[in-house]
This record gives C-alpha cells, structure tokens and sequence, in this order.
C-alpha cells in the first residue's frame, strides 16, 4: 500500500481548495463584501496547508528510500483483502471532485447561495479536509513527518471553527 498516490491526492486537493476559496472571494465581492476577508484568509491558508503536504511527501519519500521499503497505511483490520489506501485515495478523489464543481459554480458567475449556504459548503469541504489528514503511518515514526500531519489536522480544527463561528453571526445579507 504506497502512500504516494495518497499524498499526490492531497496536494491536489489542498491547491484546489485554496483556488476555490479565491474564486469564492472574488466571486462574492460585490454581492458579499463580507466574505473577501474569511475567503482570502482560507485560501492563504490552504496554500501553506499544500506546503505542509508538500512537506510530509518529501519526507515519505525520503523515508522509502532509506528504509528500502514502501511505507504503509496503519489500518487496524486485520482482512487482507481490504485495501483501506485505495478507498482513501478514492474518498480523495471524491473530495476533489466536489471541489472542482464548486470551483465551476462559482466561475460561472454570481452566486444564488445565500451567505450561510456558501460558508456552511467551506465547512462541509473543511470536515471532509479534516478527516483526509487524521492518518496515521504504519512505519514512519519520524517525529517532523507526524508533527507536520498534526499540524494539517489542527488547522482543519481551527477552519471549522472559524467557519462555524461565521454561521453563528447574523448577518444582513441573508
């Protein structure tokens, strides 16, 4: 089970949020004025995220390479059969899909969406984030590779957070 296929996925999927979230900011910059800022702030965030996968991945490699050995994902089950890294890459993929859609909803032109329609689907994408960053590696114990994983995953935390204190807040273009 190699995890490159895996952390390409993730890369991915961290650049094309960032893009999304841009295109979000400039997309609702009239209509929504309020948003520019949390949008702008994400996607800036992504873009370091995408550095820290970018990061991990080097080390993964750097890793297989000293070792000799393709690293793997610690799964837990114990049936051979079940290969839990095609159906992360495959949630990945999913993920990144849903990403893209949103990247052309909001290309086409303003939105319909309403200010807690548009936050509420950052959120959706930041949960779905989380969870593709709560890994754990079989044989890398490589303290920097694992600080670097955790570090993706509190800042998903800390997104979903921001996102769903922005939910909280009434506003007047609703």
């Amino acid at each position: 089970m190699n995890l490159i296929p895996l952390f390409d996925r993730l890369e991915t999927l961290e650049r094309e949020t960032g893009r999304l979230y841009r295109i979000i900011a400039e997309n609702v910059s009239l209509q929504f004025p309020e948003l520019v800022p949390l949008f702008s702030r994400l996607a800036d965030e992504e873009a370091e995220h995408e550095k820290t996968v970018s990061m991990a991945h080097t080390l993964l490699c750097e890793a297989e390479k000293i070792t000799n050995e393709i690293i793997t994902l610690e799964t837990g089950l114990r049936d051979p059969g079940f290969d839990v890294l095609e159906d992360k890459v495959s949630q990945l993929d999913l993920q990144l899909s849903f990403v893209r859609e949103k990247q052309a909803l909001f290309l086409a032109g303003p939105t319909k969406l309403k200010v807690s329609q548009i936050v509420s689907m950052a959120l959706d994408i930041e949960l779905q984030m989380q969870e593709s960053h709560h890994m754990r590696v079989f044989q890398l114990r490589d303290p920097k590779f694992i600080r670097l994983m955790e570090s993706l995953f509190q800042a998903d935390q800390a997104h979903a957070s921001l996102l769903r204190d922005w939910l909280k807040k009434p506003t007047s273009s609703e």
